[in-house]
């Protein structure tokens, strides 16, 4: 009977010892899958806090590039800007210069018109004053031949009608007085054609 009892506690004790140790056995497999859980969890974290902290990043980098190309794109808006003034500056300053040189150009096509009018009002003076000295000399030419007409005849008369040769010396006081008389004042006198160095009364 003893034997029988100290088998079954012997047996009850290791059942115990064997309950004991499923137990622990899953005491430590729960353990095992709750710190494999906790790691899991901790490397998703992570896994996450990077890919967070990624995503941050590229937006940053995206904002900083954005930044820049808005940057670049007033650098560039204010240089054509600046660009475009100094060309309608330019083109101010030689619109400027041209209407200078117009006005210049104009002002002196006046002056040479102004000089050109003067110029042909002094020639149109001087062409009335050459139609009146051409009408004096017609009216002493004709005033010469009225008044030489009858001496002329009366020598030609008197020499019986042969030409009567007069060296040019002996008409100067005569074709002065003649002249004088054309012009208004003064006497006739006597009065021959004169060719050359001799005249010829005919």
């Amino acid at each position: 009977m003893l034997v029988i009892v100290v088998m079954l506690v012997i047996v009850v004790m290791l059942v115990i010892v064997v309950m004991l140790v499923i137990v622990v056995m899953l005491v430590i497999v729960v353990m095992l899958v709750i710190v494999v859980m906790l790691v899991i969890v901790v490397m998703l974290v992570i896994v996450v806090m990077l890919v967070i902290v990624v995503m941050l990043v590229i937006v940053v980098m995206l904002v900083i590039v954005v930044m820049l190309v808005i940057v670049v794109m007033l650098v560039i808006v204010v240089m054509l800007v600046i660009v475009v003034m100094l060309v309608i500056v330019v083109m101010l300053v030689i619109v400027v210069m041209l209407v200078i040189v117009v006005m210049l150009f104009y002002q002196r096509s006046n002056i040479q018109q102004d000089s050109i009018t003067e110029k042909d009002e002094r020639l149109g003076n001087v062409s009335l004053q050459l139609q009146s000295l051409q009408m004096q000399n017609r009216r002493l030419i004709e005033t010469l031949q009225r008044v030489a007409v009858n001496p002329c005849r009366e020598l030609y008369n008197k020499s019986g009608g042969s030409p009567v040769q007069v060296p040019a010396q002996h008409l100067a006081p005569t074709l002065k007085g003649l002249s004088t008389e054309a012009h208004g004042g003064g006497r006739g006198s006597s009065s021959f054609c004169v060719e050359g160095e001799a005249a010829s009364c005919m």
